[in-house]
């Protein structure tokens, strides 16, 4: 059987999955004020959008251009229309938006560590909003320019498959370039950051440990939020190295793209997993009617109980 028809088989069901839990996890978290109000979860919104529209761009403008059967789709608005837009600009977009937002995420949680005492004042609603509509607007002027100056189309690169690039040959190539440079820069940004908040957490640990209670709890999710956000970027590291050995070094790995396709998959639908895993606050409420169901169940619960869970600590 072919190895990609073997793949799509295998992680077809897991991205299908996995958008479902990540669009029921965003509508929590638009749905929620005090969820809405908090900057790392506000900028997983963004991060969602641009996992979402990867993996579908991928599946939709690439992965199913491999099978012949598909090509009248591909050509019903001509060899110039929207949809080759989206096979190229469109994916571009998607692509490099979640590729930026991993580092913005990345340096809320540096400043989370490093700098707490600064941390909830920088990063308030408007830096937030801000962040993220920079980099949606830079990305999306690229995409725009790219289409302006070499129109986008699709064409036969054998007798029965289609492929899609840039009229402007020159430009192509360098978008082609950027797009694999993207990662490997944004990978080794975050090695840096987390390898500082790493460093940072195991050294005061034990300072933290010796104090009050409120704080061992506050480094308590900050870790865990680490973790999270670290297991997310290591993903796309991994992705990063791989493009570093076939574009810088010249290196072509066997099966490169298959690989990257399934780091892809991975790195777009591991999140919403991930906040749910690290983050109590998160998963409070998500869960929320079924916290009130054994809430009302326990009709004899002690109020120290209710206490301490309105004293956890959350997020900014």
């Amino acid at each position: 059987m072919d190895p990609k028809v073997i793949l799509i088989s295998i992680f077809l069901p897991f991205s299908l999955i996995s958008t479902i839990v990540y669009v029921y996890v965003l509508a929590v978290i638009l749905r929620n004020r005090e969820l809405r109000e908090k900057a790392f979860f506000m900028l997983n919104v963004a991060m969602g959008v641009a996992d979402i529209g990867t993996i579908w761009s991928i599946y939709i403008f690439h992965r199913l251009r491999d099978f012949p059967f598909s090509n009248p789709f591909y050509l019903m608005f001509g060899d110039y229309g929207i949809l080759a837009f989206m096979c190229t600009n469109g994916f571009g977009f998607f692509f490099n938006t979640q590729k930026y937002m991993l580092l913005i995420i990345g340096f809320n949680r540096f400043t989370a560590v490093i700098f707490p005492s600064v941390h909830t004042q920088a990063w308030t609603k408007k830096v937030c909003l801000y962040s993220i509509l920079c980099i949606m607007a830079f990305n999306a002027a690229h995409a725009a320019a790219t289409q302006i100056i070499g129109p986008s189309s699709f064409w036969y690169k054998s007798p029965e498959l289609l492929t899609c690039k840039t009229k402007n040959e020159a430009l192509y190539a360098v978008n082609l370039r950027y797009n694999a440079i993207t990662p490997i820069l944004v990978a080794s940004l975050l090695l840096t950051i987390y390898g500082t908040v790493i460093i940072s957490l195991c050294i005061n640990r034990s300072k933290i440990e010796a104090s009050n209670v409120s704080k061992l709890r506050a480094y308590k999710v900050e870790v865990k939020l680490t973790i999270c956000v670290i297991l997310h970027s290591l993903v796309l590291i991994n992705s990063g190295i791989a493009d570093a050995f076939n574009y810088v070094f010249g290196i072509n790995i066997e099966f490169n793209k298959e690989v990257n396709d399934v780091m892809q998959d991975i790195l777009c639908g591991c999140n919403p997993y991930l906040l749910l895993l690290f983050s109590t606050q998160l998963r409070k409420h998500v869960f929320y009617h079924r916290t009130c169901l054994v809430q009302n169940s326990g009709a004899g619960q002690s109020p120290m109980f209710t206490a301490v869970a309105r004293m956890q600590p959350t997020v900014s």
